[in-house]
This record gives C-alpha cells, structure tokens and sequence, in this order.
C-alpha cells in the first residue's frame, strides 16, 4: 500500500504495485465523475479518499461514496490522518472533522476559526493533532498540547514570496499513500 497512489482528475483513478512490480490501475478503488474537483487527500491507515467536490467534501471507503460534508464555502485545501480525522481549509478557517461510523462531525477544538489571514492550504501531521497551515507568506504550526491547538511560533516559519505564487490550477493532482 505505502507505493500505491491516487490520481483526481473528474475521477480518481487508483493504481498499486504488483508484487512483480508492475504498476496496475485498480477498479474497485477507482470513483465515479466530479462536478468541480479542487483537491483530495488519501487516508493512510485504509483505502480512503477524500475529494474537494464544489462545496462538498467527499469520502470513499474502497471505492464507495460513504460519508459527506455539506454546506462549505470557498474550500481549497484538504488533509487526512489516521482514525478518520480530517481538515479543511474553508471561508479562512480550518475546520477539523471525526468520521464517526459513516458520519462526519465537526470538532471545534482540533479546527483554527480565529487568527489565520488568507489560508491557502493544510497539512496533518501523521500521529497526532498537529497541523501546519499556510497562510499568507507564514507557515504555522499549530501544536496540539493534550487539551487544545495552540500556535507554535518556534516551529513556524515565514517564506518571503509565498502568498505571491497563487493558486496552482491542474488537470490532475496525485497523492503518494
């Protein structure tokens, strides 16, 4: 699984190795069509996805549209962890959601509402809470602490130029699982 990789374009379309090493597509992981995909991200610890549909967000256990979060705005950015945990960079917020069952609830405590400019993008870190979020020329890190997300200023960092360089606008975006 750490050498597949997914691919969006109006689909995703799933390929692994083979044990001879080959790269092969994979269809029952691979999705239907999207009517505005802007970014996905893939869960590491199944065969999950989690596509950037309009003002929706999308996931698929295996191939099979599962769970929805509806009702975003101006959603850009999307990172998943392990434990069905996953944030979303929308209306300059970063929101963090728990798939629970099929469902996704909101966590107010794991998501930044206040303090960030321009947000652009978000990242989990693998193991734990934390999270690193671009925003403007700033890349923050937020730092879970045990009981709330908290700004890390020594580990954060400020790239002159960065909020310059715009958005990036593909014809297909591939995650590495």
């Amino acid at each position: 699984k750490e050498l597949d990789h997914a691919t969006l374009t109006n689909k995703i379309e799933y390929t692994a190795f083979t044990a001879e090493g080959d790269m092969i597509p994979v269809p029952f992981l691979t999705t239907g069509e999207f009517a505005n995909p802007i970014a996905m991200a893939v869960f590491k610890d199944h065969y999950g996805t989690a596509v950037i549909d309009g003002d929706t967000v999308k996931y698929f256990k295996e191939g099979s549209l599962t769970a929805t979060i509806t009702g975003l705005s101006n959603a850009l950015s999307i990172s998943t962890s392990d434990g069905g945990n996953i944030a979303v960079v929308t209306d300059n917020q970063i929101k963090h959601y728990n798939l629970i069952g099929n469902e996704f609830h909101y966590n107010n405590t794991l998501s930044v509402t206040t303090g960030l400019i321009r947000p652009t993008c978000v990242a989990m870190r693998p193991g734990s809470y934390d999270k690193l979020i671009i925003d403007g020329d700033k890349i923050n890190y937020y730092m879970w602490t045990g009981s709330s997300l908290e700004l890390n200023p020594v580990l954060s960092k400020t790239v002159t130029g960065l909020q310059s360089m715009g958005k990036y606008m593909t014809s297909a975006y591939t995650e590495s699982i």
